[in-house]
This record gives C-alpha cells, structure tokens and sequence, in this order.
C-alpha cells in the first residue's frame, strides 16, 4: 500500500515539474528589474532615463574649480541638448549656439565644460560628437557609473574607448557589450575559488576540488597540472576561475614548464573544456611561456607581475588593473558567443610607434625580467559566463538545480498556503491516515505519519498549490459578485419582521 502511495507522489511530482525553458523567467525578469533601474530618472525632470542619469552624475559630482559639468544628449539632424545642475536645458547645433549654451547654462563661468553624454548620443551619433566645443572633456554617463572618454583617429573612422581606471580602458562597441564589459569587471574575485594553474609534464593527473594556501600568508598556492589531463579535470573545479600562462601561437597555448620541456596545448580543446564545466578561464599571454611556481636557469621562483597583488583585489577590474603596466592602459574588448560565454581581451595599446630608447628599454626589462623570474605580460583573455548566465547561477538556492525549477517549486508551494485545509482534505483521500491498530510497534507508526507528512508538504502541495490558488481567486470573486445579495439579505432580516 505505501508502496503504491509512493508512486503516485512521485509521479505527480514528475509531472509538475517544469521543463527549463530556453528563456528562463527568473533571468528575465531580473533583467527587467535591471531595466527598472535604468528608469529611475524618468522623475527627474520629467527627462528620459538615460539623460536622467547623466543628470544625476552631474549632480552628484564634487566641486571642480575651473571644471563646470552639464548633462547631454544627442537629438536629431545634429541637434544636442544641454542641462545644468538646475535642470535649465539648451539645444544647440551650430558653432554659434554653442558658444550661447555656455553663456545661457553657465553664466559668468571660466574654465573647461565637461559633457556627460547619454549612450545613445556616443553609439547612435558618433558621427555628431565632432561637433561638440573640442576643449570639452567627454564622459560617457550608464546606469553602472560615468567614465572618461578618449578618441583614437583611424582610416575615416575614429574608435572610442571609456577608461575604466587609469590603466584599463574598454573599447566602446555597442551599449550592449559595454554593459557586459562593466557587469563582468564588476565581479566579485572569491580567492576560494581562484585557482592559479601551472603546466608541468609529468605532475599531479587532476586538479584538486578545492584551492591550497600557504599557511603563513594565506595566498592561493600554485597547482601543478600535467597538460594531457588539463581538460578532464575542469570537471573538478566547476564554478571556479582556472589562470594559465603561456605564449599563444597558431591557435595553441605553448609553455615552458620547471624541468625545461616545452609543448602546446589546443586552445579550442581548453576552451571547450572550460566551457562544458563551466569554468571562467583566464589566459594570461607571456612573452615567455615559462610557468609560474616554476625555477628559471637563476633558480628564482618565476612569478607574474602583480599577480600576488592582483588576487587580493575585491573586483575583476581591479584585478586586471593590478596587471596592467602603469606606463601603457590595457584596453579591454568584449564579445558574446553561442554558449552563453563572454570573452574578454585585455591587450595594449596596437599602432604606437614606441621610440628606440623605450623599446630598448623594454628589452632590457624583458631581458631581466627573465633572468629575475618575472614573467613579461603581453596580454590576458578572459573566457567567461555572461551577464545573463552568472545571474541565472546567483539566483540558485541550491547548487545545480535551476534556478526556474528552484524558484517555481517555492512559489507553488507558496501559493498552497491559501487552501491548506483544502489540500488536507484531498491528500486524506489519497493517502488517508495511519490507523495505530494497523501497526505492530509505535515506532513503525511514527515513521509511516513522518513519511506521509514529508510527501505531503515536500510534493503534493507544490503539485496542487496553483490549483489551490485559482481556487481561492474564484471563491473570492464569488464572494464579491454575490456581496449586495448578502446585503439585501441582511437587510431584509434586519427590516422584515418575522412571523412567529
């Protein structure tokens, strides 16, 4: 009999659950409340979003001598509109009212302006931007922050970059991948899950499941991985962030390893790999492909520049800033491919004809950065989950369970709250109580109520909780149609006298 109940419980359990969809809800929807955010300057003077938030931005600014702020935005047929801090507005298209804007918003000012201007007025109007005052600094303002723009000119068309900090800048594409190029600087570094991987022939076969530190400093120590087994045991470190080092030639990852034996790895293999175990892979790009933890010809340990420093960062981007040469910003370009991945490119800056002394320069740093065991950095890759992915793992409850699945299975059984007594009386005809005769012991008792209260609330009131809820509305809007014939009623009771 229980055997049988069982089955039935299941089986409506099967049948209730849904299938993850290709659109999940929840990541949808909290996409909307991203989008909520965006509108929240809608109020301010009656503006749109996005000029609300630029206006914000200038609001919010400390005082600047000879720095004055305004809001803007670009409109049609080369227009452009202006708000200072009071929320006067002016728009002006020609070098003329250009130069009344500043006396009209700005009266009786000196200095440079600085223009906060809308994503729409940089990505749908670059080809307006020319005609701004050219002494005007230009920041492009977004719901994540406002950033300094710099322009590079290039054959007919000039590139835009956001300087996210003074040594990493992101190249400005579309306001779509900026805002995944932000979301994913912004990422919290868990150092519990950052794991700094060494190639060497010959070492452990797997990686560990979890990171080993150094008991003093407490600093992630280095794992030593043998490259054939790399691949196989992403599966061990899934959710956490994988760094290699090594030379990228021919679509391949080349590496010098402690015991001085070199060979290469497929980069598409490695890719996959960390994709398929969800691993954020990062790629540090060396000049020399030797491996860090390892011993160079001077037996020093060879070490990443800044890497010590930058796995104590708090954020992606301050991490990348900690790799970053001060002398030269990294410039940061994204992009979005089928797996749900974004891959991040940090490189420097392309085109500069460097004079002779500082290439000499940078040789003989190389040169001694090799013989020290400093590990020369020419650029670093980041293949990791994307904006809407990472949201979908953060919305979890419960690791490895969907958070559509997790999400529906708490809100149905929420939903039950509103017929409980209902769902007990439909569950007794399932299942109906234990009769105490039926059983030899108390204790085989005992356990029988446990199990049938356990199915009860853990998979027959999810099952009926929406239709427990449907219920409750359709007695409620009974409840209301029908009140003025309650009425009516009462009164006649009230008025009517009866007859005895």
């Amino acid at each position: 009999m229980m055997r049988r109940r069982l089955s039935i419980c299941l089986l409506a359990l099967a049948l209730s659950i849904p299938a993850p969809a290709s659109a999940n809800w929840l990541t949808k929807a909290l996409d909307h409340a991203g989008d909520a955010g965006k509108g929240a300057g809608r109020g301010l003077h009656g503006l749109d979003p996005d000029l609300g938030h630029a206006l914000s931005h200038v609001k919010a600014l400390p005082e600047r001598p000879g720095i004055h702020a305004l809001a803007a935005e670009a409109g049609h047929e080369g227009h452009w509109r202006f708000i200072n801090v009071k929320g006067e507005s002016f728009t002006a298209a020609t070098p003329d009212e250009f130069a009344r804007m500043r006396d009209s918003l700005l009266p009786g000012s000196s200095g440079k302006v600085a223009l906060y201007l809308t994503p729409d007025s940089i990505f749908k109007g670059t080809s307006t931007l020319k005609d701004l005052p050219i002494d005007a600094e230009l920041y492009l303002a977004t719901r994540r922050g406002a950033y300094r723009l710099t322009r590079e000119s290039g054959s007919g068309i000039d590139t835009y970059y956001a300087d996210i900090k003074p040594n990493l800048r992101a190249r400005l594409d579309s306001e779509d991948i900026l805002d995944e190029t932000l979301f994913q600087l912004a990422q919290p570094l868990k150092p519990a899950s950052l794991r700094i991987v060494a190639l060497e022939t010959g070492s452990a076969d797997a990686l560990a499941t979890v990171p080993r530190f150094d008991p003093q400093t407490r600093m992630a120590l280095v794992d030593k991985i043998d490259p054939a087994r790399l691949a196989t045991s992403f599966a061990r470190v899934r959710g956490q962030t994988v760094i290699l080092t090594g030379r990228i030639e021919d679509g391949a990852l080349k590496f010098i390893d402690a015991g001085g034996g070199s060979g290469t790895l497929p980069l598409d293999q490695v890719r996959s790999a960390a994709r398929s175990a969800d691993v954020n892979l990062v790629i540090v790009k060396a000049e020399t492909p030797r491996q860090p933890g390892g011993k160079n010809w001077l037996w020093q340990t060879a070490t990443i520049p800044g890497l010590d420093t930058a796995v104590k960062q708090q954020i992606v981007g301050d991490f990348l800033s900690s790799l970053a040469p001060q002398s030269s910003p990294l410039t940061i370009t994204t992009r979005r491919d089928a797996y749900g991945r974004a891959v991040l490119e940090a490189t420097p800056p392309t085109g500069a004809a460097a004079p002779i002394s500082d290439t000499v320069t940078g040789w003989l740093d190389s040169l001694a950065g090799e013989a020290l065991g400093r590990i020369a950095i020419a650029g670093i890759e980041a293949d990791v989950r994307d904006e809407s992915r990472q949201r979908e793992l953060d919305a979890r409850l419960i690791p490895g369970i969907p958070a559509s699945i997790q999400w529906s299975y708490l809100i149905a059984l929420g939903l039950s709250l509103f017929g409980l007594g209902t769902a007990n009386a439909w569950w007794s005809r399932i299942w109906p109580p234990e009769d105490r005769a039926e059983y030899g012991s108390f204790a085989g008792y005992a356990l029988a109520r446990a199990i049938r209260m356990i199915l009860f609330v853990l998979i027959f009131l999810p099952v009926v909780g929406l239709p427990l809820f449907l219920r409750y509305l359709a007695l409620q809007a009974w409840a209301i149609l029908t009140a003025p014939l309650r009425a009516l009623r009462w009164l006649r009771n009230r008025l009517v006298p009866r007859t005895t």
